[in-house]
């Protein structure tokens, strides 16, 4: 019985996989806008998408709206020290939302619940 070997090249396939992949991470960074808590913008500002692997919220504070809740500094403040470990009270966040209609915590889940479809339909298209 004799084998025959096919030696596949994938590296186009790659390259246009990699293209769409941050196409699609700049797709999504757009539609979760809304759900990003809005002050003065800086969080949207500090998005940083990471070759398309990860979206990134780059500010001090992104972790404890992420979550929704306060966090204080050991005397009780919501001001911390530099190198000062915040903690998380059980207190949730209000956010204001004449900006984005819909902010709010783990923002980035609420716009994936709303277009994980989409971003399929989108990722295929980009393909």
């Amino acid at each position: 019985m004799s084998k025959t070997y096919v030696k596949l090249n994938l590296g186009k396939f790659k390259q246009a996989t990699e293209k769409a992949r941050l196409e699609l991470a700049k797709i999504i960074v757009q539609d979760t806008k809304q759900f990003v808590p809005h002050e003065k913008g800086k969080l949207e500002k500090a998005t940083i998408v990471n070759n398309g692997r990860r979206i990134i919220y780059s500010t001090p504070y992104a972790r404890f709206l992420w979550h929704g809740k306060l966090m204080l500094a050991p005397n009780g403040s919501s001001w911390a020290k530099r190198g000062e470990k915040k903690h998380v009270v059980n207190k949730d966040l209000k956010f204001n939302q004449s900006v984005n209609p819909y902010a709010g915590k783990y923002w980035f889940l609420q716009a994936k619940d709303k277009y994980l479809d989409k971003w399929a339909k989108d990722f295929k298209s980009l393909i």
